[in-house]
């Protein structure tokens, strides 16, 4: 059995307690490659669509410049 971990980033761990040490099985180290695949493939796919949709990606730092600069006033 797997158990989902968080330290730096999530992870899989095997419950297992008769592996030595740190070891980890076939089945933890595969886990963990399609969950991390999965993830960048994930974010390539929305960044490749919100790019065929015309987004452009340069504006987002204009953007927070603009809000550094900008004033609030009440209305």
């Amino acid at each position: 059995m797997l158990k989902l971990q968080f330290d730096f980033a999530p992870y899989f761990t095997d419950t297992a307690t008769d592996l030595p040490g740190d070891m980890h099985t076939a089945r933890a180290w595969l886990t963990n490659v399609h969950f991390y695949f999965g993830f960048f493939f994930l974010q390539g796919h929305i960044w490749h669509a919100l790019r065929g949709m015309g987004f452009d990606f340069r504006r987002v730092g204009k953007a927070f410049d603009n809000m550094e600069s900008a004033k609030i006033t009440a209305g």
